[in-house]
Formats: structure tokens, C-alpha cells, sequence
């Protein structure tokens, strides 16, 4: 066989070693972080015709692509490395080239006069009304009430489990979870919350309830999108917000973890989770989400950002708001308090160390990552939506404690 035939096995695996040979021989480097981005930077003038291709790995002209499957949506500064690029690619494939307003059911939209761009999902969201006949229902103004927690403890009847089991409940939360991943951070808490009950042993009557609450959110708020502003003062600095509750969790007692890292006023990274042990104390739980935070800021993000040629030239600051945590990462000292604390943790004094990360207090009653980790009320969610998603026309809706340490840092 000299090809590989369409839907084996190794079919994909054979179609990327033909892409990624094709780009690196252009003259595009594969990302060490992600194995799906490539990036070209070169000087736009200097065209070797000899050798066809855009050769001065130093210059003012770049190019970034990411590959997903047989899509690869891509964007330059340079009109004539777009061009030199489309036309490689139409001769060696047969491809379809036109302006990106669609990717992974994601809607893609911005205004280059105005320098805004944004994100959402709003096809995906009908789709899923559609599917599972919730085209009517009726709308609500939060994903879940105030202090839901899901919990898989109660005793149900044979008859009534054969009811919940007719019922697609994990195939709505599959739609769900990939909204939320994608542009929707707002629902993370409790679609978190619902994953860890999708298997038909651990369904209760009242988790249909809760699933179709966050239906109802989404459908309300189908409109949401993530804003981007590329003229935002601190432009292209990264920020993040690392939270944690309290072993609010009925049934384990672990404590819920999430962050969320900010480019140009909206979110581009957010993740929740639970804590892998019990906590001992509230000091525990926030040092866990700020470990948490800090292995994707200061590997992931820092280093995506200086394969882009956007190199953060300062630590990124993580708003953190205990204390004492901050003190464990910024400090040498231990306390008899933190003797318990895994070995892990203490990963964020050595980025600390590294001037990789600064954390910096910010009270609760502001902390932006605080809609991660537990259902909240009408006003403190949709404040926090508002931040996290790009909508407030000022990027510090809260106030922060700098110190001298961290003040000449923090830019926002």
C-alpha cells in the first residue's frame, strides 16, 4: 500500500507526519507546549526566490497557525507571507481558503478598526436546545441557585432510577462541558459539579433538576461571548485569579479548585477542579488552587506567550486571597501550620524564586475566581462574568494590596 486509506487507524496519524513535514519544510517552528501550534517570525522583505521561502529567522513578520485535524486557521502581519503561505498550500492540497468565522463550532468575530474581537458559541447552544427539545424552556439569570452542591447519597427506588436512566443525562453534559471549555466559563462550577455524577449509579431525581437549571442559564445567555480589546492598557500581560473553597464537598469533603488566566481583559485559560486529598485547613485549600494556578502560568502560558513573540517580561501576578498561602509562596520561613503541606506545593516558592510569578492579595468579596468554586448569588455572578468575560469597559473592577515587592509588577 503506498497510501493510507480514509478512516483506519493510522490514517490520522499518517495525514499529521504529512502536514507537519509539509510546514517545518516552509520554515515554521513546532511549539514545545503545544504540539498543535507553529509559528513563523521572519523579516517580510528578505523572499529568497532561490530557495522559495520567507528564510531570515530574524525580522518583523510573523505567522501563527494552529493545526486540528485537516483545519488549521491562521493569521499574519505581513499580507505577502499570507499570500506566499495560501498559495503552498492550494498547490500541494486541495483546500478551501477564505476569512476564519468559524472553528470547532466556535464562532469567531472582530472589528479591526476597532481593535475587538470575540468568541461564543451560540450555534453550539441552539444545537443543544434542538437536540434535546428544550427549545421553550423557560429562561434563569444564574447557572444554579445560590450554594447548590450535588450529592449521590440518597436511596432510589428500582422504578424510579429506570425513569432518571431514559433520561440523556450525560450526553447533555458532554454538550455542556464542551461549551464550557471553550467560551463559557461562567457555568464551570456546577458542570464540574454534574461530571462528577454522570455515571447511572450516582444519579439522583433532583440532578435532572439541576441540569436542566444550567440549560436554562445557557439558553438565556446563548448571546454571551468572550471579548478581546487589543488596545487595553497592560496589552498582551498576562494576569490570573486562583480560588478555592472550604471542603464545601457533602459527600468527600475535598475542597473545589479553580483559576482562570486573563489576556487583554477576557480569560483565555480556565480550569476547575477538586482538591486530590481532604485539606486540613482553608491555608491548605488555597495553597492547592494557587499550585494549581502556577504550574499552568508559569509553564504553559509563559511559554506559549514567548513562542508567540509576546514574552512576558514581567512575573505574572495571581491573585490569590489568603495570606497565608502567599506568605508560604513568597517566604523561605515555614509555620507549624504548614508542616502538613505536600512536598508539591512548594513549587510556587521556587517560581517565585524564579521571578516567574508574583501572587498578590485581593479580598474574597473581589476575587474573580471565586464563581469557579461555588454557586453564587445574582449580583456577585454577574459581576464576575462581566470581568472574567471581557464586558466591563475597565480592566481592575476590584481593588488589590500591592507591596513594595509586587507593585512595579502588576500591570493590568
Amino acid at each position: 500500500m503506498r497510501r493510507s486509506l480514509y478512516g483506519l487507524c493510522q490514517s490520522g496519524f499518517e495525514w499529521n507526519k504529512d502536514i507537519d513535514k509539509f510546514l517545518l519544510n516552509l520554515g515554521f517552528t513546532r511549539s514545545h507546549h503545544d504540539p498543535c501550534l507553529y509559528v513563523m517570525f521572519t523579516n517580510s522583505e528578505e523572499y529568497d526566490d532561490a530557495t522559495d521561502r520567507f528564510s531570515n529567522p530574524i525580522g518583523t513578520a510573523f505567522m501563527w497557525l494552529v493545526l486540528y485535524c485537516d483545519d488549521f486557521p491562521h493569521a499574519s502581519n505581513s499580507i505577502k507571507m499570507l499570500k506566499w503561505f495560501e498559495n503552498k498550500v492550494l498547490n500541494r492540497y486541495s483546500a478551501k481558503i477564505g476569512k476564519l468565522d468559524e472553528f470547532l463550532g466556535i464562532r469567531v468575530q472582530y472589528n479591526r478598526s476597532k481593535g475587538i474581537g470575540s468568541l461564543d458559541q451560540e450555534g453550539a447552544i441552539n444545537e443543544l436546545l434542538d437536540k434535546y427539545n428544550y427549545e421553550n424552556i423557560a429562561p434563569r439569570t444564574l447557572p444554579a441557585h445560590e450554594g447548590t452542591q450535588v450529592s449521590w447519597d440518597t436511596p432510589v427506588d428500582p422504578a424510579t432510577m429506570a425513569n432518571l436512566l431514559k433520561h440523556p443525562f450525560a450526553e447533555i453534559n458532554g454538550s455542556l462541558l464542551w461549551i464550557q471549555q471553550c467560551t463559557r466559563p461562567d457555568i464551570s462550577c456546577i458542570v464540574q459539579q454534574m461530571c462528577r455524577v454522570a455515571s447511572p449509579d450516582k444519579r439522583q431525581p433532583e440532578h435532572i433538576e439541576i441540569q436542566e437549571g444550567a440549560i436554562a442559564y445557557t439558553a438565556h445567555t446563548k448571546g454571551f461571548k468572550l471579548y478581546y480589546h487589543a488596545d487595553c492598557p497592560g496589552s498582551n500581560t498576562g494576569y490570573a485569579t486562583a480560588d478555592s473553597s472550604d471542603s464545601d464537598c457533602i459527600m468527600t469533603s475535598k475542597s473545589r479548585w479553580g483559576f482562570g488566566v486573563s489576556l487583554n481583559w477576557a480569560l483565555v485559560l480556565w480550569k476547575v477542579g477538586m482538591s486530590p486529598t481532604v485539606p486540613l485547613s482553608t491555608f491548605e485549600s488555597e495553597t492547592i488552587a494557587l499550585s494549581q494556578c502556577n504550574r499552568v502560568v508559569c509553564i504553559y502560558f509563559r511559554g506559549i506567550m514567548a513562542e508567540l513573540f509576546l514574552k512576558q517580561q514581567n512575573p505574572t501576578c495571581i491573585c490569590q486571597d489568603n495570606r497565608a498561602a502567599i506568605a508560604l509562596a513568597t517566604s523561605q520561613a515555614g509555620t507549624k501550620k504548614s508542616k502538613h503541606i505536600r512536598r508539591q506545593y512548594h513549587y510556587n516558592r521556587e517560581c517565585f524564586d524564579r521571578n516567574e510569578m508574583v501572587p498578590v492579595y485581593q479580598a474574597s468579596n473581589d476575587m474573580a475566581s471565586d464563581d469557579f468554586t461555588k454557586c453564587v448569588g445574582g449580583d456577585k455572578h454577574g459581576r464576575f462574568t462581566s470581568f472574567n468575560m471581557g464586558y466591563v469597559p475597565a480592566p481592575i473592577p476590584f481593588t488589590l494590596e500591592p507591596t513594595e515587592m509586587t507593585f512595579e509588577y502588576y500591570r493590568c
